[in-house]
């Protein structure tokens, strides 16, 4: 699996959009992916399927970069929703 970077973005609570230093690899998958937040603090990460559910909830403190475990789940397309203290990102797996 190489490193193929999915950029993130979104908006805060005021419609300003964010999030464009958030890196998620490698894409495609078979077991884990890092998401690495440049210039934010993750506090939250949720994984979510197409249908909605949430099938993964993940929570930090003070740190840029994380590595999120997706191998006992099916294979499919996943959601990520990452939180900091001021804004909401969803990005595709």
């Amino acid at each position: 699996i190489g490193r193929k970077p999915g950029h993130a973005s979104g908006t805060d609570a005021n419609g300003n959009t964010v999030g464009q230093g958030i890196d998620i690899f490698p894409n495609p998958t078979e077991d884990a992916v890092t998401v690495q937040a440049n210039g934010m603090e993750i506090a939250t990460i949720q994984v979510i399927n197409v249908n909605g559910q949430k099938v993964g909830d993940y929570t930090y403190s003070q740190t840029t970069s994380a590595v999120i475990t997706l191998d006992k789940l099916p294979a499919g397309t996943y959601l990520f929703r990452i939180n900091d203290t001021i804004s909401k990102i969803v990005t595709k797996k």
